[in-house]
């Protein structure tokens, strides 16, 4: 039985983004009843079903980027990502926000909390994240090359042939060797 049904909401959690890091659009940004308190929630245009409710750090980091007029956040860019945090004397996931190409304060986590290793704050990582296999640089490795792979499901285009249903290593890593 699938229960993720029972987890959604009507805003948005680290449980509704796809990858680790977004780039994504305000579109919206108003004052809504959560829970028993009133907040600032922003909406995005790539995902317009939920609204966050921001807490005091998004709303800050929010606030030194673009001001505090709400009403002029629309159109505005944020990096919107999984991360953890301390709450009541727990570690819990989290969403977090930071301006585009800025470095990202908190650990960047996956779906289940673990903590992944850095990426350069620059536009290219951003589209190397949203789309990994599209990424030029990303190609192909040489030896010695770190290779990260993120959860997602990759397409390859019909010049791989209809089989290819994997990623292929056929390097092993040491200078000279296949």
């Amino acid at each position: 039985m699938d229960v993720s049904s029972f987890l959604s909401g009507n805003y948005l959690t680290h449980l509704d983004l796809p990858l680790p890091l977004q780039a994504w659009t305000i579109s919206k940004a108003d004052q809504q009843l959560v829970g028993t308190d009133q907040k600032v929630c922003v909406t995005f245009a790539e995902y317009p079903a939920k609204a966050i409710g921001l807490n005091k750090t998004n709303l800050r980091r929010i606030v030194e980027l673009y001001g505090l007029d709400g009403t002029a956040w629309t159109g505005k860019q944020l990096q919107v990502y999984r991360s953890t945090t301390t709450y009541s004397g727990k570690v819990m996931q989290c969403v977090r926000v930071c301006g585009p190409g800025q470095a990202m304060p908190d650990p960047v986590c996956d779906a289940q909390g673990n903590v992944l290793p850095p990426v350069a704050p620059t536009q290219a990582a951003t589209e190397a994240v949203q789309q990994p296999v599209a990424a030029p640089q990303q190609q192909q490795a040489a030896a010695g090359d770190t290779v990260w792979l993120r959860g997602g499901v990759y397409e390859f285009n019909a010049g791989l042939g209809a089989s290819a249903n994997a990623v292929y290593f056929n390097k092993s890593g040491a200078p000279g060797q296949r």
